[in-house]
């Protein structure tokens, strides 16, 4: 403890301790400056970023709800070091200094994710996740599309299996029984042209063996006999030359040509187990593939029953062990042939050089009297019915260059955001009117590749697509259309991306055709009545000719043709407004087959509409593409000065500030803040 006793002592210790403690209070007010200086810097900066925030395109805004700031790099600079300087100037006992400004704009709106997240920050609506709730319900009865268009494509499939087998079975039977063919393979029977044939070879041995006997005997008569040996030795020579002709104009051409014939009979019948081992295949494909389906409408269960039920009843009739056992008898036959024209070779070599025959070679008779069933379809026959597919497919295909009205073209040379500009696309093209049903089963294909998975990419994909659904326009005119639009069908062009309104349009409705011919194909299986009559006009149109070979692909032909008529139908629906069943009922069905049938039609909650079909082919696009597209739409929609590529979701302020404190040394500040939407 340390006492005072006098007024001197006091006053030492205040002369020394004072400054001490004056300088104590600078230092600490010092610090104090220093502490608040800095905050006030900071939030200048950060006030500075959010002032270029508030300086959002109002067009962005207004006609996209995006918020996105546009601003040359000098005038974005200025102005914040004019706001930071105006701001830090004021108290001036701060004295602050600004010594560099760097100013970075970030997340440019031409990045796909930028872009992306400015969209999903628009969509977070509740509103907007009710509307993909329900959008997904709806749309909720394609699910089952992918597993019945493999159940018809299987049948397509299997109905050419047995195409082929009845086209080999129809040569069988002219190879076997002749036909329009006046050589065939059961020509080889007890009173066949071949045993005529190797009988008169035979004669005309006899016949040369006489002469040679006779020739003999006159050699050892010692009378005059030159002469008849002459005479001998002449008709020797053309009885040579007739059995020469006859071995080779006759039993060597027609033993190799039987041959031939069996061969083709081998190639035929091999043929039509591998067709039938396919056909096994296909079938056990095909039930799986019915197992696979869920959620699927009851009569297109009874469709695949039927289908299933038609397909095991071809394999049963295709009875593979008969083929095999007439296999075998073709081989036999084949080697047994091939021995004959050895042995008749021999013989001839033998009578050519006169050389005594001991055993003459004579053929047993191995003929085929075999059964075979030509047909493998059981048509049931309606009437006489006109191959009209050509008409129907033309019907059909006409809508899609219906509707178009005046065309759009982006010039030629025009810079666009996403730099795609496509010109390669296929408009609907599927002929059925020739007798093979590759094309069917190939659209048939696209169409399942292009809705494989589509209601788990639907909830991933739900609030971007509903986003370019709610603000673009379509050719039914929904959507967001602008005064100042490019495009009237907006929605397609995303989809499509060609420089003409016209070509993506036409283009939309072909993809949209495809979809309709896969469930209106799936309709018309499923309809027994249209079935019965495709059948009698497949009968008719293929022909007795053909052996009933066509008719199983030409009746699946004339169901696609009505089907892509319908579509037809469809489309021109959709396009003006109107709503259409995922798959029909009987009385949804609009083309008129003659068939007068009443039945009930599917309620109009349970259609879907133009814009549905937008949602499932946004599904079948790129994310990429969708966004690169819809800020080409942005940009050709924009008022003049307006640059897409100069929107920015972010902008970063660094800066460095200087600021001198009662004690004259000047402190320096480096801060960076970030600002964004």
């Amino acid at each position: 403890m340390i006492c005072f006793n006098s007024k001197g002592s006091v006053t030492v210790f205040l002369c020394i301790a004072m400054p001490v403690v004056i300088l104590l209070c600078l230092v600490f007010t010092e610090i104090y400056m220093i502490n608040t200086g800095k905050k006030m810097v900071e939030d200048q900066v950060e006030l500075a970023g959010y002032s270029v925030l508030s300086n959002y395109s109002d067009y962005l805004k207004g006609e996209y709800d995006l918020y996105a700031y546009c601003s040359e790099d000098h005038l974005l600079e200025n102005s914040i070091r004019e706001l930071i300087r105006d701001n830090l100037a004021s108290p001036a006992f701060y004295r602050f200094k600004v010594e560099e400004i760097t100013i970075v704009k970030e997340k440019s709106l031409m990045e796909k994710n930028t872009l992306k997240q400015a969209i999903m920050n628009t969509m977070k609506d509740s509103i907007f996740e009710t509307i993909a709730t329900e959008v997904y319900d709806r749309l909720h009865a394609i699910s089952s599309v992918g597993e019945t268009i493999d159940i018809i494509k299987s049948k397509m499939k299997f109905d050419e299996k047995v195409k082929k087998i009845n086209e080999n079975l129809a040569v069988l039977k002219q190879l076997f029984d002749g036909g329009q063919e006046q050589l065939f393979i059961n020509i080889l029977k007890s009173d066949s042209v071949l045993k005529s044939y190797i009988e008169e070879f035979y004669a005309v041995y006899d016949q040369l063996t006489a002469i040679n006997e006779r020739i003999r005997e006159l050699e050892e008569r010692q009378d005059e006999s030159i002469y008849e040996i002459e005479l001998l030795l002449q008709e020797k020579g053309t009885l040579k030359e007739k059995i020469t002709d006859i071995y080779y104009l006759h039993i060597n051409d027609f033993i190799q040509a039987l041959i031939q014939l069996n061969h083709q009979a081998f190639s035929k019948i091999t043929d039509i187990i591998l067709n039938q081992e396919e056909m096994y295949v296909i079938s056990n494909a095909m039930t799986a593939s019915a197992k696979r389906m869920k959620d699927c409408p009851v009569y297109l269960k009874e469709m695949i029953e039927g289908l299933t039920s038609v397909m095991v009843s071809i394999e049963k009739a295709v009875v593979i062990e008969s083929f095999e056992l007439l296999e075998n008898k073709v081989n036999e036959n084949i080697r047994s042939l091939t021995h004959l024209n050895e042995n008749m070779e021999s013989v001839y070599q033998s009578v050519i050089e006169e050389n005594p025959i001991t055993d003459r070679y004579r053929y047993d008779d191995t003929s085929y009297n075999s059964e075979l069933t030509v047909s493998l379809i059981d048509s049931t026959i309606y009437g006489q019915q006109e191959d009209n597919r050509s008409f129907f497919e033309k019907l059909g295909e006409e809508i899609i260059n219906q509707q178009l009205g005046e065309d759009i073209i982006i010039e030629s040379g025009t810079v666009l955001p996403s730099g795609l500009l496509e010109d390669e696309n296929q408009l609907f093209d599927i002929d059925v009117s020739h007798d093979s049903s590759e094309e069917a089963t190939g659209a048939l294909s696209s169409v399942k590749e292009m809705l494989s998975g589509s209601l788990e990419r639907l909830k991933e994909q739900a609030f971007l697509n509903e986003y370019i659904i709610l603000k673009c326009s379509s050719q039914t005119g929904s959507g967001n259309k602008l005064e100042s639009s490019f495009f009237q069908n907006e929605i397609e062009y995303i989809l499509f991306g060609n420089h003409s309104q016209h070509l993506n349009t036409t283009f939309t409705k072909s993809a949209i055709m495809l979809i309709r011919f896969a469930l209106n194909t799936a309709h018309v299986y499923s309809d027994a009545e249209k079935q019965i009559k495709a059948n009698a006009i497949a009968a008719t149109v293929a022909g007795w000719w053909t052996f009933g070979a066509g008719i199983p692909v030409i009746s699946n032909l004339v169901s696609c043709a009505w089907a892509v008529a319908e579509s037809g139908l469809d489309v021109k629906s959709l396009s003006n407004g109107g709503s259409v069943p995922v798959y029909k009922l009987i009385g949804d069905w609009k083309l008129d087959l003659g068939l007068n049938q009443v039945s009930a039609k599917t309620p109009e909650i349970l259609k879907i509409d133009y814009e549905d079909y937008m949602r499932l082919l946004l599904l079948s696009k790129s994310e990429d593409d969708k966004l690169g597209r819809l800020l080409d739409l942005i940009q050709l929609n924009a008022p003049a000065g307006f640059d897409v590529t100069e929107a920015y979701c972010q902008v970063t302020i660094h800066i460095v500030v200087s600021q001198r404190g009662f004690l004259g040394k000047r402190h320096y500040f480096e801060i960076e803040k970030t600002a964004a939407y």
